[in-house]
């Protein structure tokens, strides 16, 4: 293991407590996690929120004293044995997949462990933005940026090239059409912009109307405001019997099944969704239209929460790998950008009151960000 000569023992972390009330305790003398022989360890620069890191402190399912947090990106100061492709000062971000134990927790802490399957290698090239708490959407250059994208990433790397089996070559998607509901999301703004300039389809989005213009800019080919009462009827307008793709990451019985009448009713289909929802759901079930859903977490094996095993399989794995291998350089070279950010002041001091905002449903085409150099206790 090679590793920089500065690492404390001990840190500040955000733990959860194993209770209702607080469900979450900061600690100052946290212990420093050691990399083992296929681990990276981080120091954490920056800190995204994910709707993913509140319901799953909210669940009780994270053993006491674990560390949550999904989204990180920071500097390499430790890199185990058998990992290649990383040198110390490396800056990369990376996903914090689930299940995490009290030796091995997640992204909200000043060091974490973190996989470099899960992870992207910027170099030495990123930089705190500390003057601007409101960001556009652009290229990643800043560690706020990288902290925004991974999770995002994987997820769409799943649903999409997994479960739609979309192809690199993008003339296998010649005239096809998929609907993203939920375009202002950070997953969904992710998703327009893997849609159109990695797999080739023509993206239709829908979203409040006050976000059109930035999807638009993203590679949305037609947007859709989902407050219009005749919206399903818009979307079939345009989409026709092309549209043999959908998208849904707000997926509650209201998305799915307007989704689910807005596409092709004579081609084979497949409807995409982030929460899990199965056929029973469905109001009008039709033979030609296949419900699926992908979890991040799986990305790179069995998942373990509350004691039970969710299973993987080796096709899952294979395929994130496949994805993320391509993937990456058009983050790096800015194809791809981060969304709109919004960065809260005081670091890890600031957590609980973004998982509040997460929660509920205070933000919108922005992706909630801390720097983690910025606590104070």
């Amino acid at each position: 293991m090679s590793e920089s000569s500065s690492i404390p023992a001990t840190q500040t972390a955000l733990q959860v407590t194993g209770s209702t009330d607080p469900l979450l305790k900061y600690a100052k003398n946290a212990i420093v996690p050691k990399p083992g022989p296929n681990d990276i360890l981080l120091r954490v620069k920056a800190n995204a929120i994910n709707p993913a890191d509140w319901k799953r402190i909210s669940s009780g399912k994270f053993p006491s004293n674990v560390v949550p947090g999904a989204d990180a990106s920071g500097e390499v100061v430790a890199i185990g044995s058998k990992v290649k492709g990383f040198q110390i000062g490396d800056h990369i971000s990376s996903f914090k997949s689930g299940g995490h134990t009290v030796e091995n927790g997640g992204g909200f802490q000043e060091y974490t462990l973190i996989d470099p399957y899960l992870s992207i290698n910027y170099g030495k090239r990123l930089m705190c933005d500390l003057e601007n708490y409101v960001v556009t959407a652009g290229p990643v250059t800043t560690f706020e940026g990288a902290a925004s994208v991974p999770t995002g990433l994987v997820t769409v790397g799943l649903s999409f090239y997994h479960n739609l089996q979309l192809s690199f070559d993008k003339s296998q998607q010649k005239d096809k059409k998929i609907v993203i509901w939920g375009g202002a999301t950070a997953t969904g703004f992710l998703g327009v912009q893997v849609a159109k300039k990695v797999f080739g389809l023509t993206v239709l989005a829908v979203a409040s109307s006050k976000n059109h213009k930035t999807l638009k800019k993203a590679g949305a080919d037609y947007t859709f405001d989902y407050h219009d009462p005749n919206v399903v009827q818009e979307i079939q307008k345009v989409g026709g019997e092309n549209l043999v793709f959908g998208y849904d990451t707000v997926a509650n019985h209201s998305t799915i099944n307007q989704l689910y009448r807005a596409l092709s009713s004579t081609k084979p289909v497949i409807l995409e969704n982030l929460l899990g929802l199965t056929e029973d759901i469905i109001e009008e079930p039709r033979d030609n239209v296949k419900l699926t859903y992908s979890l991040g977490s799986l990305a790179r094996g069995d998942l373990l929460v509350g004691g039970q095993t969710i299973p993987s399989s080796p096709e899952f794995q294979a395929s994130h790998l496949a994805f993320w291998k391509e993937i990456q350089k058009y983050i790096i070279d800015g194809t791809i950008e981060h969304a709109p950010l919004w960065v809260l002041p005081n670091g890890l001091g600031s957590i609980e009151e973004a998982l509040h905002l997460s929660k509920n449903n205070k933000v919108s085409l922005q992706k909630l960000v801390i720097r983690t150099d910025d606590t104070k206790l």
